[in-house]
């Protein structure tokens, strides 16, 4: 038996269908594999700075005004951490923060009508609104105890590393408000931060 032989005129639409096949596989061969679609990537949080941090509070102007004592307070310093750097303002007696930085704020505070120091204490900040965080002072403050001439000053100083996360934009004057002994006592420093 003789093979039959396929006339040429039907072999030429296979041998094209095959090289067209063969053709389009090596033009995807020679393309990169199609990669999966990278996800959208979600903006990281925010890291809040380190320290601690100052909470809404309820002591107002008003407040305060009502309480304030011949206690005697100061933020003596107020520096960025861990660059140290000091946060002075452009007017005397203040000072400058950001909501995005770590501060550590140095000073003393005693109720001089007393004569003692208070254990604990709270800087407010009264402004737009009004801010609390409670420090403890017991820090060696000899130079203090010196100048009031009281030797029970000698522990009035205080440090404390804080951050203004949650403290909303402006300018705020500073307090000290003691509670310990029942009665609430607040000592105005005459001093402002304002916050940015």
């Amino acid at each position: 038996m003789t093979p039959r032989r396929v006339p040429s005129a039907k072999r030429l639409p296979v041998f094209a269908i095959a090289c067209l096949a063969l053709a389009a596989c090596s033009e995807k061969m020679d393309q990169p594999a199609p990669q999966a679609s990278a996800p959208v990537a979600e903006s990281a949080p925010k890291v809040r700075p380190a320290g601690a941090q100052f909470a809404a509070s309820q002591e107002n102007a008003e407040s305060l005004a009502a309480v304030l004592t011949g206690g005697v307070c100061s933020v003596e310093n107020v520096v960025t951490v861990p660059e140290n750097q000091s946060s002075t303002g452009e007017k005397p007696n203040s000072y400058d923060g950001t909501r995005d930085k770590s501060y550590r704020m140095v000073g003393f505070a005693v109720n001089k009508d007393a004569g003692t120091v208070p254990a604990k204490v709270d800087i407010v900040l009264s402004g737009i609104r009004n801010y609390q965080l409670s420090v403890d002072t017991g820090r060696p403050r000899q130079d203090v105890a010196d100048y009031f001439k009281t030797p029970a000053f000698d522990k009035a100083g205080y440090l404390v590393d804080v951050a203004f996360s949650d403290v909303e934009p402006g300018d705020y004057a500073i307090y000290f408000v003691d509670g310990s002994g029942g009665t609430k006592a607040a000592c105005a420093t005459n001093q402002s931060i304002t916050i940015r």
